[in-house]
Order: structure tokens, then sequence, then C-alpha cells
């Protein structure tokens, strides 16, 4: 039977009822047409995701790299379409349940990254974007149980990413981004702060918006110019020779962790002997004691000799034995490594001092 309130209803609703068929409408007429030719990579430009897949970094899925790789076949030179073959089972395998690469992998990533580099000299997104997953694979090479001794291996591990870092620069002087990684690399590696900070000053230079080396420049600032200690305590770190049985006469028991050795009770070097403590990039609670001259000479004189024999160090930090590490060979940098934070260390300290900010470097943060 006919009813009129279901009629009322029926019109009070009937808009909302329509909307999902109008927007199919509208979708339907302002689609753009597909075009599969638009979404297709060039050689260089899928070979850069490869790269960058490979080298650890953030971009496109591994099916996605697949798809461009096998679309830039078509247009790509007997050098690219070599390196497309080499790396195609590479990606592969990162698209399994489990993606994982060997260390033969990586090695093998790294050869054929090296010709690409080789091959797109001028293309500066392609020699950046391998040089970074160079540093990665290098990383990966000289960490894995696996010794890789190969020339090729060895070239491409990660003592060479300064040398790549300043090759990039040298190669694209005007690009933000080579000064930009030049500094990423010094910071990573301990290396001179000063070049480091002018690295992330040129990229400013060269682009004054680039958020990512200011954000650079404004920590090592901060780390250059914090109160660093001058002169620390005799009982800041106190290093004494030690061994499973006594050598001499006064040779006391200590026990570090689960070792128990006996310890000679004259140290061979304390605070006074001290020239820095800074904490060591990327290892959180570790630190780097950097010994002064006349020190670092006595140093490595007595580890040669104790490299002869079944010799320990035992290391203290304010009266707390923190290490005992095995005397292998001869300390001849003149650094040891301690298993607590720099601050840790400081509160020893007698004479704090900072250091001021060169010109050309100050004067950039203030723009």
């Amino acid at each position: 039977m006919f009813s009129w309130r279901w009629l009322r209803q029926w019109l009070r609703h009937w808009p909302y009822l329509l909307l999902p068929l109008l927007g199919a409408c509208v979708l339907m007429r302002t689609a753009p047409d597909s075009d599969p030719a638009a979404a297709k990579k060039s050689a260089p430009e899928a070979l850069l995701v490869a790269v960058q897949l490979l080298g650890g970094g953030v971009g496109e899925q591994a099916q996605q790299v697949l798809r461009d790789l096998d679309q830039a076949e078509a247009t790509a030179t007997p050098g690219e379409l070599g390196a497309i073959k080499k790396l195609r089972p590479l990606v592969e395998r990162l698209t399994a349940s489990d993606p994982t690469l060997s260390a033969k992998d990586y090695a093998r990533a790294a050869r054929v990254m090296n010709l690409i580099a080789r091959d797109h000299p001028d293309d500066f997104d392609l020699q950046l974007a391998t040089t970074k997953a160079l540093d990665f694979v290098g990383q990966i090479l000289h960490s894995s149980p696996t010794q890789l001794t190969s020339p090729e291996d060895e070239r491409v591990g990660a003592p060479n990413a300064l040398s790549r870092a300043l090759s990039l620069v040298g190669k694209f002087p005007s690009q933000s981004r080579a000064h930009a990684h030049l500094a990423e690399v010094l910071t990573a590696s301990g290396g001179d702060q000063l070049t480091a900070m002018r690295s992330f000053v040129r990229c400013l230079q060269l682009d004054p918006n680039n958020k990512e080396c200011r954000s650079g420049l404004r920590v090592l600032t901060k780390e250059y110019t914090r109160a660093r200690c001058r002169e620390y305590r005799s009982d800041a770190v106190t290093v004494y020779r030690a061994a499973p049985k006594a050598k001499g006469r006064g040779w006391q028991r200590v026990t570090v962790g689960k070792q128990i050795l006996m310890m000679d009770k004259a140290p061979l070097l304390n605070g006074t002997d001290i020239a820095e403590v800074s904490d060591l990039p990327g290892q959180r609670g570790q630190s780097m004691m950097t010994l002064r001259p006349a020190a670092a000479a006595r140093f490595e004189g007595w580890t040669e000799e104790m490299a002869q024999n079944e010799s320990y160090l035992v290391v203290q930090v304010a009266g707390k034995a923190v290490a005992a590490p095995r005397v292998l060979s001869a300390a001849g940098n003149g650094q040891l490594t301690l298993n607590v934070a720099s601050a840790t260390v400081e509160k020893s300290c007698r004479l704090f001092e900072r250091r001021r900010l060169p010109d050309d470097i100050a004067s950039i943060l203030r723009d």
C-alpha cells in the first residue's frame, strides 16, 4: 500500500542517497587520462632509486623499484642495461618476506654502483646517491664476520667515506648538498670540527634556506663552544698495570666485572696526563681519552713491553674500575677508550675553558 509518510522520508533523504553516484560521476569527469609513459622513469632515474634502496636510504619500495627498472630497459644505454640486469636480482631479494642481503651481495652492489658513478659523471643526484650508498655498504663490509679482501671489495670500504665526500665537493662545488654530505661525514667520523662547520657554512651560502645545514651547524657550534676541561684532577682517570698473577711486591687484587686480576698499586697514568676527553660519535656512554704528548710517548713504550706478556690495563674513573682491556699491541696513537661518557670524567675537572668560534662561522649564525 502506498504511504505518504514513506514518500516524505524518501524526499527528505534523497540528496544523500545520490552523493555516492554524483561523486563517481565527478571522479570520472575530472580524472586525467592515464598515460603509462608519463609514469615511467628514465634509466638514470630508475638506477637512482635502486641505488638509494640498496644503500639503506628512504625511498620507493622494492616492488616499485623493480617496476621502474623493468620499464627503463627500453631506453637504457648498453651500460645502463648492464647495471639494471646486475641490480635486479639484489632488489628482488628485498621483496621477499624476509628481505636480507649477504655481505657478498653488498660487495656486488658496490661494484655496480662504482660503474654507475663512472658512467654518469655529470649527474649530481646519481653521484650523491652512489657516494652515500657506498658509505653504507662499506660499513656493512667492514663489520661483516666474512672478510672480503679483494681489491674491489676493499675499495668501497668505510675508510674511503671522507675521500669520496671530498671528491664529490671537488666535482660539484656549487651544489649545497655536496658540502652538506662532507660535513656529515666529518661529523660522523669524528673529523675536524672546524672543517665540518665550514662545510655547513658553505652549504648555507649556496642555499640559505637549507634547514638541515643550519641545524647541523648549530649542533656543531654548540659542541665546539661548550665548556671543556683544561686540567683534570689526578684521580679523574687512573690507569694501572695488571696481570692474572702478581708480578711484584705491593700488587693488589682487583675485580673488574667478572675479571679477577692482580694490579700494580703504582699508576701508569693519571688525570694530569689527559689532554682531552670527548664522546665517541654514535657510541652512547663511551668516550675517547687523548693523552698529552709526553704521556703518550711513555704509554706507547709501556704497552709495547706489556704486549709481549699476558698483561692487562685496569682503567679507573674517579676511583671506580670501568674496564680491564688486554694489551695486545703498543698504543701508538696516545688514545684510550673509556666506557663512560665524557661528562662523567669532567666531574673531576680543575679548570674549564670555552673556545671561541671563528668569525667566518659566527657571522652566518647571526644572519
